[in-house]
């Protein structure tokens, strides 16, 4: 994870993670048997490109954002 984001279980919110390790404790809106897991990353606002006269342009280099590698759920 490069950013915040929003987690959703079973249609609730169940939280928000911004800052390592982006853990969550998720146990209180689980069901038994098959659950619903949505994750929505927020962008960094360093990657927003801005409209100008000659078409658009980024004033930073972009940089990492999103998820990167499998989101891992524990039983404890």
């Amino acid at each position: 994870m490069y950013t915040a984001a929003a987690i959703k279980v079973n249609g609730k919110e169940a939280g928000k993670v911004m800052y390592q390790p982006y853990t969550l404790d998720i146990t209180s809106y689980l069901n038994e048997g098959e659950n619903a897991i949505e994750i929505t990353v927020t962008p960094r606002k360093m990657n927003r490109y801005y409209n100008t006269p000659n078409g658009q342009y980024s004033s930073e280099e972009l940089i990492d954002t999103g998820m990167e590698g499998p989101a891992v759920t524990c039983a404890s």
